[in-house]
């Protein structure tokens, strides 16, 4: 199954290294599994960023489905920011690094970032 996982992102501030990681989760969290093979992910970054809402869309034999998912920005007591997006369930079994996850079919649109 060919799949595309497109995202809109608003502004990244990094200053050092950010990863994704995903997950299928359990019962007591935000990581949750949710339906058609969607589970939720954490995107960490250390330094200010605007959230995100994410778009993911896979081929199917009548054509190709799409669903358009709303991510979640979550900040810590250390101001560490979580962004929680779903992804399949085959992108969801292995860490992907901040380069990784840039290298995705990723468009950056306007926002500023948020204060935590």
């Amino acid at each position: 199954m060919n799949c595309s996982f497109i995202a809109f992102i608003a502004v990244f501030l990094l200053s050092g290294t950010a990863s994704l990681s995903c997950y299928t989760g359990d019962e007591n969290g935000t990581n949750i599994r949710r339906g058609y093979g969607y589970c939720m992910s954490s995107f960490y970054i250390n330094e200010k960023s605007a959230a995100f809402s994410g778009r993911h869309g896979h081929q199917k034999k009548a054509g190709k489905h799409e669903d358009k998912l709303e991510c979640t920005i979550e900040v810590d007591s250390d101001s560490n920011y979580t962004f929680n997006c779903p992804c399949f369930h085959h992108k969801c079994n292995k860490p992907m690094s901040y380069e990784e996850f840039g290298q995705s079919e990723f468009e950056v649109i306007s926002g500023p970032a948020p204060s935590p």
